[in-house]
């Protein structure tokens, strides 16, 4: 139709953006604010980075080489703004927060299409946490706080009420999505279910899964979350690993922040008080 945009042309014309702004000015791109564990900040050129640790180029010259274990946090310097698309957001069992413009299921394999990747994604379900088709909206994260105080056995279903002015939940199985609507097992009822009225939904997992602690977790300028597994810097581009198995190479311009903290801070107000 005139005026529509496919979901493939968006992510392409995306990481075209990300590209472009990374190539105007590759130097200051390149550019990182380095916080170690005692407090000490470096910022210079990113020379090497890997699951060991990272070397900078400082503007004296010389090199500084610091350890995974010694680092708090990684803040690259960037001087452009990007536009983010109007994607749902997709969060998975590992702490995964993925933006994705197209999802659809079948046989429980979902097949997810996301701006970090040419190719889609295909995600088992029982690795997905919760789906939202629309940017997070105050009445949608009311409504999880709220079902997060409840001891539901089942996946969630929230759908728009009165032309969206409203939201309500069902609890049962969900099946099979498709671009146009998904199915929903309700008291022993299938029930087709319009796309176009979903909000949001959750699945249900019996059993937790056992998920190794990530080296570091990624966040990225899509408002994307990842645990790192692993990560390696080359030719302006980092390949990153999740703790859940997914595989991203991404331009550098696409980083946000980087944070080493996890088990290395205690915030005052966690300790227990004398």
């Amino acid at each position: 139709m005139p005026g529509m945009i496919s979901a493939n042309c968006r992510n392409l014309i995306f990481k075209t953006a990300l590209l472009l702004a990374f190539c105007t000015a590759p130097y200051v791109q390149a550019q990182v604010t380095v916080t170690t564990s005692d407090g000490t900040s470096f910022t210079g050129a990113l020379a090497e980075w890997n699951a060991k640790g990272l070397t900078l180029s400082l503007p004296s010259g010389e090199q500084t080489q610091l350890a995974a274990d010694q680092l708090l946090s990684v803040q690259p310097q960037f001087a452009t703004e990007l536009d983010e698309p109007d994607t749902g957001r997709l969060e998975l069992v590992d702490g995964t927060i993925l933006p994705f413009t197209t999802y659809t299921v079948s046989d429980r394999q979902a097949t997810v299409g996301t701006t970090l990747s040419d190719q889609p994604l295909s995600i088992p379900t029982s690795s997905i946490q919760r789906l939202q088709f629309a940017p997070l909206e105050e009445k949608v994260s009311q409504l999880w706080n709220d079902l997060a105080d409840k001891q539901l056995t089942g996946d969630v279903l929230i759908v728009y009420k009165n032309k969206g002015a409203s939201l309500d939940y069902l609890t049962g199985v969900l099946g099979d999505v498709s671009d146009e609507q998904l199915t929903f097992r309700w008291d022993n009822d299938e029930i087709p279910v319009k796309r176009s009225k979903v909000a949001a939904f959750s699945y249900f997992h019996s059993r937790q899964q056992e998920i190794p602690e990530p080296l570091c977790w990624a966040k990225l300028r899509t408002d994307a979350r990842l645990p790192i597994s692993s990560i390696t810097y080359s030719q302006e581009e980092l390949q990153l690993a999740t703790s859940g198995g997914l595989k991203f190479q991404i331009p550098f311009a696409a980083l946000d922040e980087v944070d080493y903290s996890f088990g290395k801070v205690v915030y005052l107000s966690d300790l227990q008080p004398v």
